[in-house]
């Protein structure tokens, strides 16, 4: 605009230039999909998910930043982003909501998305990724690639500890999520170990993957009560 007074006084154009302040915004990614609902200790996958989306939500009203977000399920629901307490009870009750009956359809996967979220974040949001990461494939990894350019994003990992160590068992039988045939696994000592390894480098995998991509990177295990301590809010 024209800034016609400092003009009449300088005898020069003088014109003001105005930057438009904008909120900082939450985006919270809250996977409920048929593999997040397992559980063996305490609770849920989803369960804990959703505490942390919870408190997540509640931080950031606290930085009076605008609150938004999407579970991922089918359908997908998307939250309105606002800053009001009443849109942040919204999420909370959305997040705690029970989760759907597992669809007749393949579910949405990771990657499907993240294509929506790299198309409709604006610039800046700090994006929170709430998931145990079980499909993310290298579709995936280009797409986060591309988000941690733009926006700052945070990952964190829901894990269960049987996912980590087997239960003491004469043979466990194993069943993929939504059913399917079952795969008998042996717990002696020297298979136990081997599992143990296994799923450690798997966990560690996901950890060096992140931190490659310049996103922060968090193991929230399922049976975790003080989330608070593991998340950096």
């Amino acid at each position: 605009m024209m800034d016609w007074r400092a003009t009449a006084r300088a005898g020069q154009p003088y014109t003001k230039i105005f930057r438009e302040e904008r909120r900082p915004t939450m985006f919270v990614l809250l996977d409920r999909r048929s593999a997040m609902r397992f559980g063996t200790h305490v609770r849920l996958k989803v369960a804990q998910a959703a505490r942390a989306a919870i408190l997540l939500a509640f931080a950031a009203q606290r930085r009076q930043a605008m609150v938004t977000g999407l579970l991922l399920e089918r359908p997908l629901h998307w939250i309105a982003p606002s800053a009001t307490p009443d849109a942040v009870l919204s999420l909370a009750m959305m997040a705690a909501s029970s989760a759907p009956p597992l669809p007749q359809s393949a579910e949405p996967t990771l990657a499907e998305v993240l294509v929506l979220l790299a198309r409709s974040l604006e610039r800046g949001t700090e994006l929170w990724l709430l998931s145990d990461f079980h499909d993310l494939d290298t579709t995936c990894r280009s797409l986060l690639l591309r988000l941690s350019a733009e926006h700052n994003v945070h990952a964190v990992h829901v894990v269960d500890p049987v996912e980590l160590a087997l239960p003491r068992a004469e043979v466990l039988r194993l069943c993929p999520p939504g059913g399917g045939a079952s795969i008998a696994v042996a717990t002696d000592v020297a298979s136990s170990r081997r599992y143990a390894a296994a799923a450690e480098s798997y966990v560690e995998e996901r950890r060096v993957l992140f931190a490659g991509m310049g996103i922060s990177y968090c193991r929230l295990m399922s049976d975790t009560d003080a989330i608070e301590r593991e998340l950096t809010l």
